[in-house]
């Protein structure tokens, strides 16, 4: 079974707010096109937590991103980010992973 991905609205700031599932198809519903794309990463430590991000193949991708356009003409966009939930994704915020 696919992990339960963290989502997120991402703002105008690119601050990325916690929501739910509810919430993106509630915003799909509205939809007059919309864009989604992954991005998964192998992370290499090169100094004192310094990390370097190099693009990588895998099934459960660490980032899914999702841009609904509202509305073309008036150039309205609703942003949505899932993250994967594997700590392991992200070594900046394991501190195991640094040490």
């Amino acid at each position: 079974m696919p992990p339960a991905y963290n989502l997120f609205l991402v703002d105008e700031d690119e601050k990325k707010i916690p929501t739910t599932v509810t919430a993106v198809e509630n915003a799909a519903s509205q939809v007059v096109i919309a864009d989604i794309y992954s991005e998964s990463y192998s992370w290499e430590l090169t100094g004192a937590n310094s990390w370097h991000r190099k693009h990588a193949y895998k099934v459960d991708p660490d980032e899914i991103h999702l841009c609904l356009h509202l509305d073309w003409d008036e150039n309205e966009f609703i942003f949505f980010d899932a993250h994967h939930p594997d700590p392991k994704r992200w070594p900046w915020a394991d501190r195991t992973m640094a040490e």
